[in-house]
């Protein structure tokens, strides 16, 4: 298969374009701390440093990563942008009910990514 059409590729631009769209006055947190997600979104992290890691193992919540802070969901500033980087299935679905619960907006407050 050619490169261009590597998930690796496809990451790297989606992050390109999350670069020049997410909003400037409002700290980035990328749901997601393992590291296949944390590979994925590295691009973006190059150029748009995220402020912190949202995630629900318990293994993680209260580390650093990457000198980041590891949230559970519950603890994410209010007025922080998340990206759902997580891929797992079910995951997904899980992290947008919660947003959604908590009175959150896809395209204003957070973005489905995975």
């Amino acid at each position: 298969m050619d490169e261009r059409y590597s998930q690796e590729a496809f990451y790297h631009l989606k992050c390109d374009y999350l670069i020049r769209t997410l909003p400037a006055d409002r700290p980035v947190w990328l749901w997601g701390a393992g590291r296949p997600t944390r590979k994925r979104f590295k691009a973006l992290d190059d150029h748009r440093p995220l402020s912190g890691f949202v995630d629900i193992d318990p293994n993680k919540v209260g580390q650093q990563i990457d000198g980041r802070a590891v949230m559970p969901p519950e603890e994410v500033p209010e007025d922080a942008f998340v990206l759902l980087g997580v891929a797992n299935p079910g995951a997904r679905e899980k992290a947008i009910e919660f947003m959604e619960d908590r009175g959150k907006h896809i395209g204003r407050d957070f973005l489905p990514v995975a």
